[in-house]
């Protein structure tokens, strides 16, 4: 399970250094005083409580001592609650460290502090502090910094801190005694405003947004607008739009960035007690959210401070370069668009190459038979499936495999033809597999436990020639078997028994290779998933592609004739095809678990051990599971080499808990779409610590992950953007869907003739090198490892009787899993479900929502779109009619 997250400190510390004569007793009547002064921090309750100052003595402590007590000190302030049992919301403790020097340490509730108010809570601690020394005017001033080197404006701000010299500013006013201030105060104001603009920009390159959501002063107050970053502006425009930017309304979409503009006219965070240095400044709470800080701290500087943590792994110093860059830009070429800035820096960039492949693409085309031919040959007696129904040897399947294709070759399959798998389960899917990849065909997998009109829409979809199916199969979907014996109007061949089985009924040449290796690259397999039009998408992957991921799982993972590699995936998902392959172009036993077990982590558990599994690959929702049962029965799973994590983000506490086992397998973090299989790799580290997530790592040979923005540029090391792979191994297009294609295969604009793959996925590049995951881009999402299209389940539930409208969301539920939400706006007297069956045969059944809430409208977006964010969860209490109907 995952451990609870630790409480956030309840305060805002603002730390002191005092050098110099100071009066400790009108220090303590000064703090006092200013939480009179200020009612924000005074107790509540009729008789507010007084403000007592704490005092340390240090002096006898060594210099590291006192910095560790120190910092113990500033902890427990920023953790301890202020303000509770009647006592004011401010705390203060001075220690006292020999040689006139002392520290002070303001702890205030982090609700009564913020960018604005730093400043004027020193000014008026200062102020009560010389209102509390006789004759202050005359205190001897302190030896401190020299002059002109005082407290800086923006020093204090909280967090991350990094500054730069604004590009084309000397820093030199030109402004004299006779002139006064004012052209001076016109022209920092005019650099804050072009600083802000860019400012805007560069915050909506990083958000991926198409505008900018960001506080600004507002006189004594402050103002969240919205700034329009649509159509292109250039910098002189877009410093208009900021100027008469108008309020973020409560429709506008969340903005992924918590974004401050604190002004030009940043006061100094200064106390001026007389005959005292001081040094001030602040340690901030951290921000889950993330906050992000500009202030104009001169007329030729800018500060950027951070808090918590930006999308991405962003740094205040990455940030402050990229609005230098910004402001250069402007700068440069004030007419032209600010969109057209690359952050990147590099004049022409060019994504590097990924890692290369061992061979040719041409030799992939016949890996896989001539791979399996070698195995049969080397040791044909050697266990190459393991099931609940025994054990199968490279030679038995061999022949299974070639008498499958000899049956498929009867009834018209072959190259250029599909063929439909239809299995229950058993040795016998995996001789299917082979004997129609033997005839040179596309094969697709169905479920047999999918809907009779998704089984429909896929033989439809795909143009099948026949499909395999057993006897069981059939059964379950008895309104697409016609009296002719046809299943959905094509031809049915039932599946060979297994040799031996039926002596006598093997036919001729059943030893003879079937066919001869492929020359053509055409397509292994046709994988089905979510469609945005409420109809499966095929995805057709080809032989070479498969060869080169075997190749490589072999080489990285150590499989050979002594492995054991669990067949874990389902015949419609491409990992399975990587599991089956890997293992019988390797030499080893793939092992295929118990039908019953599937779901049950325990007897998984104890399956795993017990056929001493060495491999398995699944999703980290079902690792988790498998982690809590492994833990409750003892023991460990000494045999177990390798596991791979794909489909789902891997969690920081699964992945740390299992980084510290002392028995553990290699964990390996894998990312990619089924278009090209997969495509990053990420072992994780014994011992290993991820504050910032889990990488999905680095390209897989033969692939290439680029990160790019909305304009299709790379986007620099932090920055998200969306994640783009090349490869000569994607699928390239979707079965019979030209639209869909062209608009996820993209032309690559560094390689003429070569395509990009748009993923969907938002991620960013870190700065070790590994790629980072941070969410999807549009209506796709992932449900534990399965791949499904909001638009599709949206598309299918408006397609029902009495529905108007319709949204899909997915929620969290209290327990932490994902849970697929379906909104309608729908007639009196229909329920949520009743609508459920009904999807529940259109739909796969990862696909179907787990409740399905009857509402008055949606919420809208300012442009009337569905605004999914604001789609209600916890859904709203039942009143006279059910707003859901949860499964």
């Amino acid at each position: 399970m995952s451990a609870p997250a630790p409480a956030l400190p309840a305060n805002t510390v603002l730390r002191a250094r005092l050098t110099g004569e100071l009066d400790v007793t009108a220090l303590s009547a000064a703090v006092d005083d200013l939480v009179t002064a200020r009612p924000e921090l005074a107790a509540a309750g009729a008789r507010p409580g007084r403000v007592r100052l704490r005092v340390i003595d240090l002096s006898r402590s060594a210099g590291e001592q006192q910095r560790s007590v120190l910092a113990e000190l500033a902890a427990d302030e920023a953790a301890r609650p202020v303000g509770a049992a009647g006592r004011p919301r401010l705390r203060a403790c001075l220690a006292g460290l020999g040689a006139g020097a002392h520290e002070l340490l303001l702890a205030v509730d982090r609700e009564q502090v913020d960018t604005w108010s730093v400043a004027g809570l020193t000014r008026d601690l200062g102020a009560a502090y010389r209102a509390r020394i006789p004759d202050a005017t005359a205190a001897r001033p302190a030896t401190g910094p020299a002059p002109g080197t005082g407290p800086v404006p923006g020093a204090w701000l909280p967090g991350e801190r990094a500054s730069r010299t604004l590009p084309g500013e000397t820093g030199e006013t030109g402004e004299t005694a006779e002139t006064g201030e004012t052209a001076a105060t016109a022209k920092t104001a005019a650099v804050a405003e072009r600083v802000l603009a860019a400012f805007a920009a560069v915050l909506g390159r990083y958000a991926g947004t198409d505008e900018a959501v960001l506080t600004v002063p507002d006189g004594p107050a402050h103002r969240t607008i919205r700034v329009d970053l649509a159509g292109a502006p250039t910098s002189a425009r877009l410093a208009a739009a900021v100027r008469t930017a108008p309020d973020a309304g409560p429709d506008t979409p969340a903005f992924p960035i918590r974004a401050v503009f604190a002004g030009h006219d940043l006061p100094a965070a200064a106390l001026e007690l007389p005959g005292v240095a001081e040094q001030v400044s602040v340690d901030s709470p951290p921000d889950p959210e993330g906050r992000l800080t500009l202030a104009v701290t001169g007329p030729a500087e800018f500060t950027v401070a951070l808090t918590g943590a930006l999308p991405g792994r962003v740094t205040a110093e990455g940030f402050a370069d990229h609005l230098a860059l910004a402001v250069r830009f402007g700068l440069d070429d004030p007419d032209r668009p600010l969109a057209e800035l690359d952050l990147s820096g590099r004049p022409a960039p060019h994504p590097a190459p990924g890692p290369a492949t061992t061979r040719p693409y041409r030799d992939y085309l016949a890996f896989l038979d001539e791979e399996f031919a070698a195995r049969v040959r080397e040791a044909p007696g050697a266990v190459a499936v393991r099931s609940e129904e025994g054990t199968l040897d490279y030679g038995g399947l061999d022949r299974w495999s070639c008498r499958t294709a000899h049956v498929l070759d009867r009834h018209g399959v072959g190259p250029g033809r599909v063929v439909a798998l239809l299995l229950t389960g058993g040795a016998g899917r995996i001789a299917a597999v082979l004997g129609a990849m033997r005839t040179g065909a596309t094969f697709t997998c169905l479920n047999p436990a999918d809907p009779d009109a998704r089984l429909r829409d896929i033989l439809a979809g795909t143009g099948a020639v026949c499909v395999l199916a057993d006897e069981a199969a059939v059964a379950a979907h008895p309104a697409l078997l016609g009296p002719d014996g046809r299943f959905a109007g094509l031809p049915v061949a039932a599946p060979v028994p297994a040799p031996g089985d039926a002596p006598g009924d093997e036919p001729q040449g059943e030893h003879v290779c079937f066919p001869a290796p492929p020359a053509a690259d055409r397509p292994l397999c046709i994988v089905h998933t979510s469609g945005s039009t409420g109809t499966p998408k095929g995805i057709a992957l080809s032989r070479a592609a498969f060869a080169q991921f075997a190749e490589w799982q072999r080489e990285r993972f150590g499989i050979g004739p002594d492995s054991r590699v669990a067949q874990w995936a389902p015949l419609t998902y491409d990992a399975a095809y990587t599991e089956i392959l890997a293992a019988l172009t390797a030499g080893a036993a793939l092992c295929l678990p118990p039908e019953a077990a599937r779901r049950d982590p325990v007897s998984v558990v104890r399956w795993l051990r017990r056929e001493r599994i060495g491999q398995i690959q699944t999703v980290p929702s079902f690792f988790r599971l498998l982690t809590e049962a492994l833990d409750a029965q003892g023991g460990e799973l000494p045999d177990l080499r390798h596991v791979l994590v794909a489909g789902e983000v891997f969690p920081v506490d699964l992945a740390e808990a299992w980084a510290h086992r002392a028995v553990r397998p290699r964990l390996h973090n894998l990312y990619g779409p089924t278009e090209c299989i997969l495509a990053t790799h990420h072992e994780l580290p014994p011992g290993g610590e991820f504050p910032a997530g889990v990488p999905i790592g680095v390209p897989i040979p033969g692939r290439e992950a680029l990160v790019l923005d909305g304009l299709g540029r790379p986007c620099p090391v932090g920055v998200p953007g969306e994640i783009h792979l090349r490869s000569a191994f994607l699928a390239g297009s979707y079965h019979r869907r030209p639209a869909e294609t062209a608009s996820a295969y993209l032309p690559d604009p560094w390689r003429p003739g070569r395509t990009l793959y748009r993923t969907g996925d938002r991620g960013h590049l870190r700065a070790d090198g590994t790629l980072a995951f941070t969410g999807r881009t549009g209506n796709q999402v992932k449900i534990r490892g399965n791949r499904i299209e909001l638009d599709e389940v949206e598309a299918v539930l408006e397609q029902q009787a009495g529905v108007r409208e319709a949204a899909a969301a997915v929620r969290t539920t209290a327990s932490g899993d994902p849970c697929l939400v379906g909104y309608v706006v729908a007639d009196p007297g229909v329920s949520g479900e009743a609508l459920r069956r009904l999807v529940a045969a259109r739909l796969p059944a990862p696909a179907v929502p787990d409740l399905i809430a009857v509402l008055a409208d949606l919420p809208r977006t300012a442009t009337n779109k569905r605004d999914r964010a604001r789609l209600p969860w916890p859904l709203p209490a039942r009143r006279s009619e059910p707003e859901g109907d949860e499964r």
